[in-house]
């Protein structure tokens, strides 16, 4: 018989069981699966076969394939944080976290500085991607094209990276969050998006 390959946690089985309301004996009996057998698959210490699958599933009203993906076990990596420093002399600093399309980036930025956007983007300078940048502490004020926007503590704004743009710590320390996703297509006009918090602020 064909077993699932891959990697699967199916003790997944005992909270579904659980959510449908059925006692494990209720689930053997209507899978027509062995108590034992059960019991192993339920506690992650067998894999089962196929048919063994597809007679649980069936049971508990589910298709093969979503109990195949909500058993599967994530890939998980831990990788090093790169540390990026902006200017010489100066205690603004970053570290980047990567993975595939996605770049998220802890910036620190010393009291009044001013730094290019491309200094901060530059593992991904030469693609189009969407910009949020969100505020953690002190204040930021974010050029666009031009345009100034000033961002306080726990206000956000998002935009394509192919607009020129600068952060610029106001009055003191300021630290943001920057996330940089891979886009498909340029946008064709900058149209930052403000949060909530700001737009509340806005209507006082």
């Amino acid at each position: 018989m064909k077993s699932v390959n891959g990697s699967f946690d199916f003790s997944i089985v005992r909270s579904i069981r659980k959510s449908k309301g059925f006692k494990f004996d209720i689930l053997a009996e209507k899978s027509g699966i062995s108590r034992p057998t059960l019991y192993l698959i339920e506690t992650g210490k067998n894999v089962p076969t196929l048919p063994t699958l597809n007679a649980i599933a069936q049971a508990l009203d589910f298709s093969v394939m979503d109990l195949l993906q909500m058993a599967m076990v994530p890939e998980v990596e831990v990788r090093d944080l790169e540390k990026k420093v902006f200017s010489a002399g100066k205690t603004s600093n970053a570290v980047l976290a990567c993975n595939e399309g996605v770049h998220c980036l802890c910036v620190k930025l010393s009291p009044d500085e001013k730094i290019p956007g491309d200094k901060v983007n530059d593992a991904l300078k030469y693609l189009s991607y969407r910009v949020t940048c969100t505020v953690v502490e002190g204040k930021v004020l974010i050029t666009i094209s031009g345009k100034e926007y000033t961002l306080k503590k726990g206000q956000y704004i998002c935009f394509n990276s192919c607009f020129r743009h600068t952060f610029e710590a106001i009055g003191g320390i300021a630290r943001l969050v920057v996330v940089q996703s891979y886009c498909c297509q340029n946008s064709q006009e900058a149209i930052p998006a403000i949060s909530e918090a700001e737009m509340a602020d806005e209507a006082e």
